[in-house]
């Protein structure tokens, strides 16, 4: 294959905090996740020259087999050096910055009725100095409703795996970590305070955002809930899929989920962005007790390890109708799973188990895998099962979606 027939791929998981990402990447979850995205690609794929994916063709057909691809494809990744030469498949580096920035879907996401107004967008001017950036915190948090002042967070607008927040009390901003952080979030392109919310459920949806004279600009690859630890540390995600191979979030707030995560993309859409992305979306307990839908958390301009379990679930997805008798008018359960601890592949319960290729190598002898049962009902024990036992190697990586 020639040079000129090639995939370039820059595997820059957590590229949105800089250079750190070349760092972490021989981290064994990191190296897997990598991994992970790099096998939805075809036999083209090659990352700092050697081939990247065990498959022949991708695992979706709108993915480029030549030129040059990233994770996050943002300014300093469309123009690193591994990819000198190679014509630029991703969308335009400056869209990607705009709309993958948290303050875009702070500003035109769908906030449930008890969240409208509450979140408050911060620039980095407003956070370098310190002793003029607390007064201001506190003025946005004295107009918050007392339940949600109980808790809250500043985050960062750039940035990737949940790092870089910090707490709060009460109320009360002055405190001696958000003192220390503020110069950091300044950096981070700015910070957006919200409430630290009781979540009960983590959601997401994705889409292929397209060129308007093609038709509908969006395309929905589907919806997906996360399987996390109670640390946070991000395993896999579970869903549902029916006859016809599209895959559901199962959540009762599906419909709520899509609807709104299409009009956030729809505005990405009309700011030029030209892609993959991903809507991430969280269900929470209210001051009434009752879950309640969040359904525009962020919008992640890039690829995602969400897009990672759709388009290994597209695989599979043949087989997974196949071995689970899926007929029109029902759905059945799968889990995708980041890595499947050697010796649990009977135990978890699942009708079908499926591992995934790849061309990273275990430690622990396990790896990822897609779990298939006809019952999604079941999905919820399997899910607590994996929970419990997954091992080490599953160590939070770069792309936890928070």
């Amino acid at each position: 294959m020639s040079a000129s027939t090639e995939l370039a791929l820059l595997p820059n998981l957590g590229g949105e905090e800089g250079d750190r990402w070349r760092k972490m990447r021989t981290e064994p979850a990191v190296a897997s996740a990598a991994a992970l995205w790099c096998s939805l690609f075809g036999r083209s794929a090659r990352v700092a020259g050697s081939r990247a994916s065990p498959w022949d063709e991708p695992a979706f057909d709108w993915l480029p087999t030549d030129g040059a691809l990233a994770w996050w494809g943002d300014t300093s990744a469309s123009g690193d050096p591994a990819l000198a030469g190679k014509r630029w498949r991703g969308a335009a580096p400056q869209a990607t910055e705009a709309v993958h920035d948290k303050a875009f879907a702070a500003g035109n996401g769908a906030p449930p009725p008890a969240l409208r107004g509450v979140s408050a967008v911060f620039e980095p001017d407003e956070l370098r100095c310190t002793d003029e950036a607390v007064p201001r915190l506190q003025e946005a948090l004295a107009r918050w409703p007392a339940d949600w002042r109980r808790q809250f967070c500043l985050k960062p607008r750039l940035g990737s795996s949940g790092r870089g927040r910090v707490l709060g009390r009460d109320g009360d901003p002055d405190t001696a970590a958000i003192r220390g952080a503020l110069p950091r979030l300044a950096r981070c392109g700015g910070a957006i305070l919200e409430p630290w919310l009781d979540r009960t459920r983590d959601l997401s949806v994705s889409f292929l955002i397209g060129e308007a004279r093609d038709g509908p600009p969006l395309h929905l690859l589907g919806s997906l809930t996360s399987i996390q630890r109670d640390a946070g540390v991000p395993l896999g995600h579970h869903g549902e899929i029916d006859s016809r191979g599209r895959i559901y979030s199962g959540s009762t707030f599906d419909d709520a989920l899509r609807e709104a995560g299409s009009e956030l993309a729809l505005a990405a859409s009309e700011r030029g962005y030209r892609g993959p992305c991903g809507v991430d979306a969280l269900t929470f307990r209210g001051p009434d007790g009752a879950d309640t839908l969040r359904p525009t958390v962020e919008l992640n301009a890039r690829f995602t390890m969400g897009i990672v379990a759709l388009g290994c679930i597209r695989r599979a997805r043949d087989e997974l109708k196949r071995q689970l008798g899926v007929e029109p008018g029902m759905r059945a359960g799968v889990v995708m799973i980041y890595n499947l601890p050697e010796g649990d592949w009977q135990r978890v319960g699942a009708d079908f188990v499926l591992p995934i290729r790849t061309l990273a190598r275990s430690r622990d002898g396990g790896g990822p895998a897609i779990l298939g049962c006809r019952d999604p009902e079941r999905l919820d024990a399997i899910v607590a099962d994996l929970r419990d036992t997954a091992g080490p190697s599953t160590a939070k990586p770069a792309t936890r979606e928070d």
